[in-house]
């Protein structure tokens, strides 16, 4: 009797042993940083608008991520340090992958991390020019420049707090010019735009002011649309449109000049114009909302 009461302390003690090996066993390890990224603004806002007169028409909303945005670049910093963890420059997603992700060492240490995305560049031009990761230069050497996205948020990393997802947004808008009535051979044009946004930070702040040119060429029709990729007009204030036509590849002079037009380009809509020649004059409409409004009447010529 004596003997069974010393085993017994003795065989709950190894027990206890025991069941304490197994929970830390069965503890899973810490889980790695994980970003995914997707695409916010895949239709322009006012797309319904510009359908209804047969100048554009929406996307699919429903296919993979590369069909919207092309290329990433995206930097991730540690938000205490400034330290860049992970950076990765002009990746293309896979064609067929409808929401690409990145996956972090797993030794990454907890803590707060910023990530900075821009999307869809054929290079990095706009942010080598703006001098910082964190800001893009919209019209870089007065060009046209490509249809960029962007994205920034900060991600509070811990046990149980390791998926984000990031949405990315159009910063610029687009430009339509259709033109209607151009005499036979006038098959070249140049628009430039004055008093848009210079410059965007990953905040989606816009800075700055600048202009840009874009020149295109068609085949013989009686109605042409040209598209423009455009910086938002800056601090609520319209660009100013200004096209010449050409009847020559060198444009050496304009055949015709339309009056300039002022527009309000938005981030992520798209701005309308129509130029209707017709018996030696133009007339010019601006879209606005869903109608067209002669530029005459609304005094912004």
């Amino acid at each position: 009797m004596t003997k069974r009461k010393h085993q017994l302390p003795l065989l709950l003690l190894a027990g206890s042993l025991l069941t304490t090996a197994c929970i830390r066993d069965e503890v899973p390890p810490c889980p790695p940083l994980r970003v995914t990224f997707e695409v916010v603004d895949k239709n322009y806002a006012n797309i319904a608008d510009v359908e209804a007169i047969g100048l554009d028409r929406r996307v699919d909303e429903n296919q993979p991520f590369a069909a919207y945005v092309a290329t990433l670049s995206y930097r991730i910093t540690d938000e205490a340090t400034g330290h860049v963890v992970a950076e990765q420059h002009l990746w293309r997603p896979a064609a067929d992958d409808a929401a690409p992700a990145v996956e972090l060492p797993a030794d990454l240490p907890f803590g707060t991390y910023r990530i900075t995305v821009w999307g869809g560049m054929a290079d990095e031009r706009g942010v080598e020019a703006a001098g910082s990761f964190g800001a893009y230069a919209l019209h870089h050497g007065g060009a046209e420049g490509y249809d960029v996205y962007q994205a920034e948020t900060l991600m509070h990393y811990d046990a149980t707090h390791a998926n984000f997802t990031v949405g990315l947004r159009r910063v610029k808008g687009k430009l339509l010019v259709e033109s209607v009535g151009l005499p036979e051979g006038t098959c070249w044009s140049e628009r430039r735009i004055d008093g848009v946004a210079a410059g965007v930070t990953s905040a989606l702040a816009y800075n700055g002011t600048t202009a840009f040119a874009v020149q295109d060429e068609w085949q013989p029709a009686a109605n042409v649309t040209t598209h423009t990729w455009t910086a938002p007009s800056f601090e609520g204030s319209p660009a100013t449109l200004t096209v010449s036509y050409y009847n020559s590849p060198e444009r050496t002079a304009p055949v015709l000049s339309p009056p300039a037009t002022q527009i309000d380009v938005r981030r992520n809509e798209i701005s309308v114009v129509r130029y209707v020649y017709a018996d030696g004059r133009f007339e010019v409409y601006v879209l606005i909302d869903d109608d067209w409004n002669r530029v005459n009447d609304l005094i912004v010529d």
